[in-house]
């Protein structure tokens, strides 16, 4: 239920997003030109709602198409660039630039370089994406009893996010990823005066919600983002075993036993959580290195429960059972320690604009290396149970991502 409700949320944040208006329409590009015929650099708005500059009177002594200084610009104003038509035939003697666009190239950000998807690269409006994590379960195995044969494989875990960033660079972001894997496990053994089967089931269940604030910034061609805010999360992990052993030693010791064992570790809890990532573009490309490190400090409750039942049936005659033992034993564990969160990811990104400039949003997919680090803090049980070591349970594998900025 909860994994729903965060989904359509952001679900929903993604479908308003794709149809609110762009940022770039939201604030108008300001163009501004300057040369010598100006008496101060003139900015105008490029959608012609504001009045075109007009040049200022020749100094004395000045030389130079007077005429030409004096006709009004109005008329020339979509050629501001000196070109042969415009009526400011000075070339190389005016300066023309937009801001907070790449659309100064004739097809946007392709043949932009470095310079156009430079300003593509620091968006400010919504942001939204969808990863699909391949990763892999490895513990560290340890000899409290609770620990099955490692025999997890790659599972797919589903993360969703949402952002909005102010032209400040400020913002705010929101994120849900959610693993679950299993595995089963079954044999058989015949030994000299024993035969049995044995066979186990193990689930693994993660999740984590983030709530933050995140700071975006650029140094030269880096881009940087920085986040501190809160997490959720929760680790559990459940293991069924059952044993079933039939003992033909002959000579009165003959029976049958079986054992049924389920442990629960669970871990659910809040806490801080930070990061820093970077981007650096390659080249002209629209090719991007991004990297992100995630460290989070969770606080809550870390329980353990275990229950088995044994049972015991004895010959007592020719063709005769008896049942001899039947027992449940149960144990109960917790305490309040604090689980440690380590996340890392690096790869690629390639972005594309959706309109042909950056102007109307862009779309992006990346291909990342991802590896966890879930630090589960050990729990003794009440009475004469088990005591449960710390564990470290490790995520490794590759991150598909797909997203849109507008």
């Amino acid at each position: 239920m909860r994994g729903r409700i965060v989904f359509g949320t952001l679900c929903a944040l993604a479908l308003a997003s794709w149809f609110a208006t762009p940022a770039a329409a939201r604030n108008p590009n300001v163009k501004i030109i300057q040369g010598s015929q100006f008496a101060e650099p003139a900015r105008y708005q490029a959608d012609h709602e504001s009045d075109a500059p007009i040049p200022r009177e020749p100094l004395p002594g000045e030389t130079g198409p007077d005429e030409n200084i004096q006709q009004d610009l109005a008329k020339a104003w979509e050629n501001p660039t000196g070109e042969p038509t415009s009526l400011l035939d000075t070339k190389g003697d005016i300066t023309s630039f937009e801001r907070d666009s790449c659309s100064m190239c004739d097809d946007g950000c392709g043949d932009c370089g470095g310079a156009g998807c430079d300003l593509c690269s620091r968006p400010f409006g919504w942001a939204v994406g969808i990863e699909a994590t391949y990763l892999k379960t490895d513990y560290q195995e340890t000899d409290d009893g609770f620990d099955g044969p490692n025999n997890f494989q790659y599972e797919a875990a589903p993360r969703v996010w949402a952002e909005y960033v102010m032209m400040n660079g400020w913002g705010v972001r929101g994120a849900y990823w959610t693993y679950d894997a299993d595995q089963t496990l079954s044999g058989t053994f015949n030994e000299d005066d024993a035969v049995g089967a044995v066979a186990i089931a193990d689930n693994l269940d993660l999740y984590a919600v983030d709530l933050e604030l995140t700071r975006r910034f650029s140094i030269y061609r880096n881009d940087f983002w920085l986040s501190l805010g809160v997490r959720n999360g929760k680790l559990q992990r459940s293991i069924l075993q059952q044993i079933s052993v039939f003992d033909l030693a002959g000579g009165g010791g003959d029976d049958a036993s079986f054992i049924q064992q389920r442990g629960d570790r669970d871990f659910n809890g809040t806490g801080l959580t930070t990061n820093i990532g970077l981007r650096r573009l390659l080249g002209t490309s629209r090719i991007a290195l991004v990297s992100n490190f995630r460290n989070s400090v969770l606080w809550g409750g870390n329980k353990l429960n275990l229950d088995a039942t044994v049972g015991e049936v004895v010959p007592v005659g020719v063709g005769d059972l008896d049942l001899n033992d039947f027992d449940t034993l149960g144990f109960f564990g917790s305490n309040s320690q604090a689980m440690w969160i380590g996340e890392f990811q690096i790869g690629g990104e390639w972005i594309c604009p959706l309109a042909g400039t950056c102007d109307g949003g862009w779309a992006f997919a990346r291909l990342m290396f991802e590896a966890q680090w879930w630090k589960l803090p050990g729990v003794n049980s009440f009475g004469d149970g088990p005591q449960i070591d710390s564990k470290m349970y490790d995520f490794m594998g590759v991150t598909a991502a797909a997203g849109i900025c507008r």
